[in-house]
Formats: structure tokens, sequence, C-alpha cells
């Protein structure tokens, strides 16, 4: 592993901040005092200027990537930078909040928390504040002044120790609040946070997902470190001496005058009783708004750049090292992502996972699983030993099978099919309604992997039987089921209800949480039913320039369900978008090109009708056995195809006498 890298290497702080530091008795709780010597500001403004503009790039970086993917066959290519405004035209809670939550890894990476002085903050994860984004597209198009809006949920800053071969030796999480005024309440919900009783950091996923989209060498560590710690927490393999420490971050532009300190120095707050190690940071600053204002007014270059500022990060002796980041992605470009495997260690422990959860035989808790599934469907009384709580553990399971599995087949394994196959199973054996009262999409999650792992006619037999009406997404349904015709139908119902909806709303009403929450779930909606439009006249007509661009809006979609309330919707969406590349991946269309080009243009027209015919039938997908006859006929030479009954020998000979009699 390289030296010690710091994102947030603050040279001068030292000389802006005095630090003073006391502990209780028990040395569990540690407070620290940071006091600003104002005559310093002037010299180090510059310095904390750009720490705080370089935490944001990854944030800019993604609305270039969102707005710059756009599936208007009419929009011209845009002329400015789509993340111009972005941080500064937000509001100053907002901005406080941001500054905050920096400030946080400032003091992890800077002032060795604890007493450790190796600690890293991999990235920041202001991407995943949405309304957010919205907000600022709504002041740009009218010119209004920025309301206070929620926060980001999550955890707000996260900082890792880690060893000489890279493994995760302790976490710390951060919880950061900046007011201009002393807030006991504030403190109070701070303590409460850190409180959490989890051990492990919750927002793993978020930080792997923003690495997948850089390429340096920094990162592709990073995330196969953090992948490593998340599959070790799922097999309880996390190394005995692994810890979670707590830190809560404090500023505040009210000096205390009766005391030094808003906190205890001894003693930790009433509301943390966890018993975890804290360090609670005051930092007492002066006109914290306007210092704020000042970091965030510095102005971008307002061309549309095609680069992220390349990152310069610290070593541990001071000098300098130049991260350079991806390109940005812009209208009609994609990311290149040219990133390492998954280290072996990840590759293994994915493994071991499939065999431990997917082996031939099912494990204890998966037959008890099977056989309450089957007690209910007959309609006979469950299992007198099941638990409540084993429903989430099996489901559970399958998320880790799912996870593995993407592991896997990223580095050519081809058992991968195994793990999402068993993970399909686990998934449609808690569809029933008895074992799903919270009416997740989990048949639909079940449907989505059966048609990832080569089993279609499953997910379809599936999504036949009757649900209640309204629980899931008609939409969806229709895609899972791969009935193109009537996911066809099913988008332009939604268009002709959506396009008179839209007409009627002229302001976004952010000061209503509620109806700002609907809006966003609409915008999903709408990008969402626009990709699948173009799948749609991909498989009925053929050429579509816009594919690419349709999947990819897919993928990011399910990015930006990631750090939301429901990790299930995030997790549909994401397979959704890899079912969407499968059934690209296996048209009809896209294997009999190679025939087309053999036969006369009388015989195209004839392969056309043909395709067209398949698809109103539902028939536009080819099966492996299918791709590989298709295969054959290409070479015009005799071959035999020997498969079970059922797996589409008769489509084959149709198609090869389409090739002899033209």
């Amino acid at each position: 592993m390289n030296k010690r890298q710091k994102i947030t290497y603050f040279q001068s702080i030292s000389c802006w901040l005095c630090d003073s530091i006391s502990e209780s008795g028990d040395k569990r709780y540690i407070h620290r005092l940071l006091k600003e010597n104002i005559d310093q500001r002037e010299l180090i403004i510059h310095e904390l200027i750009l720490i705080v503009q370089k935490a944001h790039d990854d944030a800019r970086y993604r609305l270039r990537k969102l707005s710059g993917n756009s599936l208007d066959p009419f929009e011209s290519v845009p002329t400015i930078d789509p993340s111009d405004g972005y941080p500064e035209l937000l509001h100053i809670q907002t901005l406080k909040g941001y500054f905050g939550e920096i400030f946080a890894g400032i003091i992890a990476e800077n002032l060795a928390p604890f007493g450790l002085d190796d600690w890293e903050v991999p990235v920041f994860l202001f991407r995943f504040h949405l309304v957010e984004f919205q907000q600022l597209e709504f002041l740009n198009q009218t010119g209004e002044i920025a309301k206070k809006r929620p926060g980001r949920t999550g955890d707000d800053c996260l900082a890792f120790r880690r060893n000489s071969q890279g493994e995760i030796l302790a976490s710390l999480i951060c919880e950061a609040k900046c007011t201009a005024s002393h807030d006991s309440t504030m403190l109070a919900e701070a303590h409460i946070k850190a409180n959490a009783p989890n051990k492990y950091p919750v927002d793993l996923p978020q930080i792997i997902e923003i690495l997948q989209d850089y390429n340096d060498d920094l990162a592709s560590k990073w995330r196969n470190e953090l992948q490593l710690f998340q599959l070790n927490i799922k097999l309880n393999k996390v190394e005995q001496n692994y810890e979670r420490y707590d830190l809560v971050s404090y500023i505040c532009g009210q000096h205390p005058v009766r005391k030094n300190t808003w906190l205890s120095p001894d003693k930790v707050h009433e509301k943390y009783i966890v018993g975890r190690k804290l360090e609670a940071v005051e930092i007492h600053l002066n006109e914290v708004e306007n210092l704020v204002k000042t970091v965030y007014s510095q102005q971008k270059s307002s061309h549309l750049s095609t680069n992220i500022t390349p990152q310069i990060v610290k070593q541990a002796n001071g000098s300098e090292v130049a991260q350079a980041k991806s390109d940005v992605i812009v209208k009609g470009e994609s990311l290149q992502n040219e990133m390492s495997q998954p280290s072996e260690e990840v590759i293994a422990l994915a493994a071991e996972l499939q065999n431990s959860l997917a082996g031939r035989k099912l494990t204890p808790a998966i037959a008890k699983l099977y056989s309450q599934h089957t007690r209910l469907r007959a309609g006979q009384e469950g299992l007198i030993g099941w638990r409540e709580d084993e429903a989430g553990e099996r489901l559970n399971d399958a998320v880790r099978l799912i996870e593995a599995a993407f592991i896997q087949r990223e580095v050519g394994d081809d058992n991968w099919r195994n793990g999402m196959l068993r993970a399909g199973e686990l998934l449609e054996w808690l569809s029933h309604p008895q074992l799903n009262p919270d009416l997740l999409p989990i048949r639909l999650l079940a449907a989505a992997v059966y048609e990832l792992a080569g089993y279609p006619a499953r997910s379809t037999g599936l999504l036949n039987e009757e649900t209640n009406e309204g629980i899931e997404s008609e939409i969806l349904r229709s895609l899972l089921k791969a009935d193109f015709p009537s996911l066809l139908q099913r988008l332009t119902e939604y268009w002709a209800t959506a396009s008179s909806t839209s007409q009627a709303e002229t302001s976004l009403l952010w000061d209503d949480p509620d109806k700002a929450s609907n809006r966003f779930n609409e915008w999903i909606v709408r990008e969402t039913a626009s990709s699948l439009g173009i799948l749609c006249a991909k498989m009925r007509w053929g050429s579509e320039s816009r594919l690419d661009r349709a999947i990819e809006k897919l993928s990011d979609i399910a990015k930006v369900l990631l750090h939301g309330h429901d990790t299930y919707s995030w997790l549909l969406g994401k397979l959704c978008a890899e079912v969407t590349s499968v059934y690209v991946e296996t048209s009809l269309r896209h294997h009999l090109e190679g025939l087309s080009q053999m036969i006369t243009q009388n015989g195209r027209n004839f392969l056309e009708r043909y395709l067209r015919q398949s698809y109103q039938n539902r028939k536009a997908l080819a099966w492996r056995s299918q791709i590989c006859g298709i295969e054959k006929l290409a070479t015009a030479e005799s071959f035999a195809l020997c498969t079970p009954t059922g797996s589409g020998k008769t489509t084959r000979l149709s198609q090869s006498n389409y090739g002899k009699i033209i």
C-alpha cells in the first residue's frame, strides 16, 4: 500500500486554530477545543477555499454526467456547465451543513483524533444530496433565491484506518454540525446520531459506488479494500481488533461567556450512552456565516470543461501527488472506466459466500424458508418454529448472493449464475404475502434475478401469477416479462397522464417536503419511462442511436436511488438496468444481423416482417440454445441442433427456411 494520502491536507491549520484537549477518567471520552486566531484567517483562507472546492468536485462531476445524458433527440449540445451555481447558489443553511462535513474530514486527517494520525477520508458523499441538485436546476431556470431544504441522510463524513496490506482496522463515523449561534438541541441531535448501535458504517455501498466512477490507482485500491471489508462483514470475518470510533464536530460562532466550552470537557453528553470511544470537537469561529459565504463564493469558470480539476493529495511527508480524475461526461460521451479488477481476496470471499449459500444442498436455514413458503402456498399453517426475523435474514442472504455474483461476473467466473439462481429462489420464496408484510418489491426482484441467471421462463411464470392490484409497477412487470408490446402500451398510458399533469405543475414547491418528494419520484419515473421507450423502439424497429445512453440513464437512476430510504428500490433499479442490457444482447434482431447480410434485399424484407411478427408475439428475444443455432446458420454449413423440448428448435427451423427459400 502507498504511504498515507490526505485529500483534506491543511498545512496552516495549526497557525489558525489553537488546540486544547481533555479527557474523561476512563479515557473513552475526549474533548477537543479549537479556538480561532482571527488574525490568521486572511493567511489561511485561500487554502481553506481550495479544500472546500475540491471536496465538491465529485458532486460537480455527477451533475455534469446526469445533465449531459439527455435522451431528447432534438436537444442541442449544452453550451454552459450544468454544475454552474453549485454549491454557491444553495441556501446558507445547506452550505453550513456542507462546511461542517468537510471540517469533520479536516479534523480526521489533520488533528489525529484519539491520538491516531493515520485516519483517511476516501471521498465525500455530496453527490447523493439529490433534493439540492433539483433545487439548483430550479434556481438556474427561474433566478429565484434558494430556500432551506432537508439535509442529506446517512453518515456526514467517514474516515478509516488501514494496515500496511490495506485492510480496514477501524472506522471513524463523524457527525457534523455548524451554526452561527449556540444550539443545544443541535448538539443533542448529533450525539443521538452518533449513539447509533451499528458497528459498521451504513454508507459503504455509497462510497464504493463513487469510487467505481474513477480509474486512478488510489480509487481502485480504496474500492478493493472497502469491498473486501464489506464482504468480511457479511461473512462475519472482520478482524477481532476492528473498532468503530465516533466523532462529533460542532462549529459554533457564539462563544460561551461563563465557561470555556459548550460541552463538558470530562463528561460525555447525556444522549451518548452506547459506550464506544467518542471524541467531541468544539470549533469556536468568528462570524461563521461570513466565513462560509467566503469559502463558497469562489466562482468557477463558466465554460463547459470536459475534465474534473486534478485532485491534489498530500503524502505523509507533505509532498504533493496529483491524482487525475476521469473525464467528465458531456452530451454524447460515456465514461470509459478501465478500473483494475477486484483483488484476489475480494474474489475469494465472493466465491466463499456463494459456496456457503448456493451449493448443491440447501442450508438448513434456506430449507426452512422453502418449507415455510410451500406450506403457506398450499394454504396450510406455517412452521411452528418459524421466527418473524428469519424472512429478513434470508432477504439479506439474497442481496449478499447478488453482490457476490456481480463480483464473480466482473472477473469472468462462469459460476456467477449459480449465485444469481439461488438468490432468485430465495426471493421467490420470500415473495409470498405472509412473508412480505412490508410489501417490498420482492417478486419483481426475483423475476429480474431469474432473467440475469438465464431462466426467463421462471421469471415469466412468476409474474404471470395473480397479485394484488397496485402493489407492483405494471411497467416493470411488462419489462421483466419481456412483453414489449404491453410495455409500450403501458408507457403510452403513462405519458398520456404525465403530460397533462406536468403542464399543470408550474412550481417545484420546495417549501413543502412531501410535494417535493413526490416530484422527485415523478422525475425518477419519467426518466425511467423515457429510457424504456427507447428500448421498445429498438426491439420493434431496430436502429436506435440513443440506446446506449438510455441504458446508461437506467444505471444512473439506480445510482440516484442508492442513497434513498428504500434500499430495495435501488436494487430493483440496478437489476432492471442489468436486465435491459441482457435484452439488447439477446434480441433476435441483434443475432440475426449476420444472417441478414447473406440474403437478398427481398429476403431481408421477409426477415424484417418475421422480426416484427416475433415482436408482436412476445418472442423478440433469443434463448441461449437459439443463439447457438443462429450462429451456425450464419456459417452456411450443415449442423445438428440437439436441445430439450421447448428450447426453441422450431424457431430456428423457420429462420433456416428463410435463408434457404430466399
